[in-house]
């Protein structure tokens, strides 16, 4: 029985962003050597600032701890518009130090339909977690079910600490919402090489 870390009301879009996000980045950071120890990422807290009622109906998630080592998000909401090619992201990576809160990075115009077509193996995976397509969307109820993302291959000189991703979707110039996740990361203290 998985331990409900937190209920959230979440755009399904924000969910599926928040995991290109992740797979994304880890996938660049590069992969862990075998000698190197493991880090923990944990997502504190997602943050719907707002979303597009003309686009979402009944949007909701819940993370939980899905076994010793990982988390995972099962997210569902009914897509109420057709969705094109045209899915843009802007998202700011802040990072939390002493209390205070600091831009990082900024990555604009990020063309999601890009990405979602592209050769993304780590990607590829995620659409075995629930009903979502890439590019062009259809309207309709859409649902994730235990979407893991596995954070072994982060390497050991990935940064430690608090972080904020400030996730800005667009269908063209329509915002169609904005979230926040929180993660944080840290050695893994249960690595007993």
């Amino acid at each position: 029985m998985p331990i409900v870390i937190k209920t959230l009301n979440l755009n399904k879009w924000i969910m599926l962003k928040i995991l290109q996000i992740l797979c994304g980045t880890w996938f660049f950071i590069g992969i862990t050597a075998e000698n190197e120890p493991k880090l923990k990422i944990t997502l504190e807290k997602i943050e719907i600032i707002s979303f597009n009622e003309e686009y979402v109906k009944n949007p909701i998630a819940i993370v939980f701890q899905y076994n010793s080592t990982h988390q995972a998000i099962n997210s569902s909401g009914t897509l109420l518009k057709d969705l094109g090619m045209e899915l843009m992201e802007n998202v700011d990576i802040y990072g939390i130090e002493n209390g205070e809160v600091h831009l990082i990075t900024s990555a604009k115009d990020i063309n999601v339909c890009d990405i979602l077509t592209g050769d993304y193996p780590e990607l590829e995976d995620l659409f075995k977690f629930g009903n979502f397509t890439k590019c062009p969307m259809k309207a309709g109820f859409y649902i994730v079910s235990n979407a893991v993302v596995d954070t072994n291959k982060i390497p050991s000189n990935a940064p430690r600490g608090s972080f904020i991703l400030d996730i800005k979707t667009y269908d063209g110039s329509v915002q169609m919402s904005n979230g926040k996740l929180y993660l944080k990361v840290e050695d893994d203290v249960l690595d007993l090489r």
